[in-house]
């Protein structure tokens, strides 16, 4: 199993809530609500999808009082890297000035701070994206990583919940 797929094992034997954010229409930036829509239709157990698109401001409360442990947000970043590559690792690990970032820096400060007054861990999954301007078509990079995505964290379920 490679490190990411441990890392978000771990994460979702436990308690965890995958929130997808971006902007659909928005090209590369609608990947992390993409990816949330593919995990809704078969779930990890014990886990729970939302989609918040470009409003986390609005769930943030709803997510602190939630039962889960790790709140995974999923979003297009801004690193540098190659379009589809995915960073994955504690949102407190990215700042502003770091490469490697999501596209909705202010708002996931804010919502991060709220979260882990909570108790909650927070998480970012992210992925390179290229192209986010309004109407613009997803790069084929980031939908394959999206795709990609999806069967990793599917194929994380329990054999008996896989069926």
């Amino acid at each position: 199993m490679s490190g990411l797929a441990e890392r978000l094992a771990a994460c979702l034997a436990e308690t965890a809530c995958l929130v997808g954010m971006g902007n659909p229409m928005r090209g590369d930036d609608g990947a992390g609500v993409l990816l949330a829509e593919a995990l809704a239709v078969k779930p990890p157990a014990g886990a729970t999808v939302l989609v918040v698109e470009d409003v986390l401001e609005n769930f943030v409360f709803r997510l602190a009082k939630g039962p889960a442990k790790h709140v995974i947000l999923l979003d297009a970043v801004v690193s540098g890297g190659a379009a589809g590559s995915v960073l994955f690792d504690r949102l407190s690990a990215f700042s502003e000035g770091t490469a490697g970032f999501s596209t909705h820096k202010a708002s996931l400060s804010l919502a991060a701070k709220v979260l882990e007054q909570h108790g909650k861990v927070v998480w970012l999954l992210g992925i390179e994206g290229v192209d986010m301007e309004f109407g613009a078509e997803m790069t084929p990079a980031v939908g394959a990583a999206v795709a990609s995505l999806t069967a990793l964290i599917q194929g994380l379920l329990p054999r008996e919940l896989a069926s």
